[in-house]
């Protein structure tokens, strides 16, 4: 019976804490159009094609066709 009281508690408990100020939280194109987190957009970039081995990545300048390792996409500036 002790239990049973406990859980009926905590449930009460639990239902109470319900958030009454989330109508005004800010959605997710809210915040990520605030100017002070505008990140910086390079240009110019090319792709980098990483294969995970065992200890490291290896990468290369063109995707190496019939490899049977994950991929790791990334990007590098351009060489000028």
């Amino acid at each position: 019976m002790t239990r049973f009281s406990i859980f009926v508690f905590f449930t009460i408990f639990l239902v109470a804490c319900e958030n009454h100020y989330a109508e005004y939280a800010p959605s997710e194109t809210d915040v990520l159009s605030r100017p002070w987190l505008k990140r910086d957009n390079p240009a110019a970039l090319e792709p980098v094609y990483c294969y995970k081995t065992l200890v490291e990545l290896e990468c290369f300048d063109k995707a190496q066709a019939g490899t049977e390792r994950p991929a790791v996409w990334t990007y590098q500036p351009a060489k000028n």
